[in-house]
């Protein structure tokens, strides 16, 4: 193809791949020292994915450079398309991604977008700053929530949780994919296919804008416009969900294929927890107390923040009442 033809052929994404890269530099990258990518399998032909460099100890900082995210906005092919590892080396990032798939084009595509809009009005109205737009053009979704400071990997993926806590009473056989995968035990944590064409097919994708679907140069106005929210905007919910205890009084449900006298750790913990063993585990993960209220409820004031005289604080540790 000639150049001019090849510049007719060009799409609003990659026109503006410069933009698009400094953007996302900004806003999803959490580390340049290694990054995601995909490649064709020459025996098969099959594509597949891969770290990349490969072998660890080529990464460098600057190996995701400007430069290379400008290879992906304006990607024609399947190895120019990269992907943004879940946080950095400090274990904290600056997005979490929620991955609504329909890899195999046998689920309810409809289904998946009505309930991706649904997690999507859920976040925003709470003030959080989404990106929502197709993953695979056939019924996937990625839902980015964007921060305008790093948060720990651990708030991050329990945000996540709790934003698709009713997947399976909506109809999921389990709730989608969240990014962070993990709470920082490893290394690199997981990756996601940056936004853009997608990495198989000459596939660009629509973005919600909070009130409709949009294409083209709507779509990358849209994205280049999210500047990240501020982390205090996570409700204190959110990361007590699967964490907070219970100290007595309740039976939980017990699995129908659960062996004889086999007790699981999480009742074992529940059942012998106290206040303080939570608070602990919230210490080690760089919370602060701010107080403890007369009711024997302590506040606590997340990773980065200073208590302030008076004011409590971001998240509020009690046991529950037993039933």
């Amino acid at each position: 193809m000639g150049e001019a033809a090849q510049i007719l052929k060009t799409n609003a994404w990659q026109t503006a791949a410069p933009l698009l890269a400094k953007w996302a530099m900004l806003r999803l990258v959490n580390r340049t020292d290694r990054c995601g990518r995909y490649y064709v399998d020459r025996e098969t032909g099959a594509t597949r994915q891969c770290a990349d460099p490969a072998d660890e100890s080529r990464a460098k900082t600057g190996y995701l450079s400007h430069a290379r995210l400008m290879l992906h906005f304006h990607a024609s092919g399947t190895e120019a398309v990269v992907g943004s590892y879940s946080y950095g080396p400090d274990k904290v990032g600056k997005w979490l991604c929620v991955d609504i798939d329909n890899h195999d084009d046998k689920g309810d595509a409809l289904g998946n977008e009505n309930y991706a809009v649904a997690v999507y009005k859920r976040a925003a109205a709470l003030g959080l700053c989404c990106l929502l737009y197709e993953s695979n053009g056939r019924g996937g979704f990625h839902l980015w929530v964007l921060f305008a400071d790093p948060v720990p990997a651990w708030v991050l993926r329990a945000l996540g949780n709790w934003l698709v806590g009713d997947a399976t009473a909506c109809g999921f056989a389990k709730p989608p994919e969240v990014f962070p995968k993990n709470d920082g035990e490893t290394d690199w944590g997981n990756w996601v296919r940056l936004p853009g064409r997608h990495h198989t097919r000459d596939v660009w994708p629509r973005v919600w804008t909070g009130g409709e679907w949009v294409r083209e140069a709507e779509a990358v106005e849209h994205v280049l416009s999210l500047a990240g929210c501020d982390p205090e905007l996570i409700p204190a919910e959110a990361l007590t969900h699967g964490i907070e205890v219970q100290t007595g009084g309740r039976k939980d449900k017990q699995p129908a294929d659960r062996p004889a006298g086999v007790v699981f750790a999480w009742e074992d913990f529940n059942a012998r927890a106290t206040v303080e063993d939570v608070a602990a585990i919230l210490e080690r993960h760089g919370w602060t107390r701010a107080g403890r209220r007369g009711d024997g409820a302590i506040d606590f004031v997340r990773p980065g923040k200073k208590p302030r005289d008076g004011q409590g604080g971001n998240l509020l540790l009690r046991d529950r009442v037993p039933v």
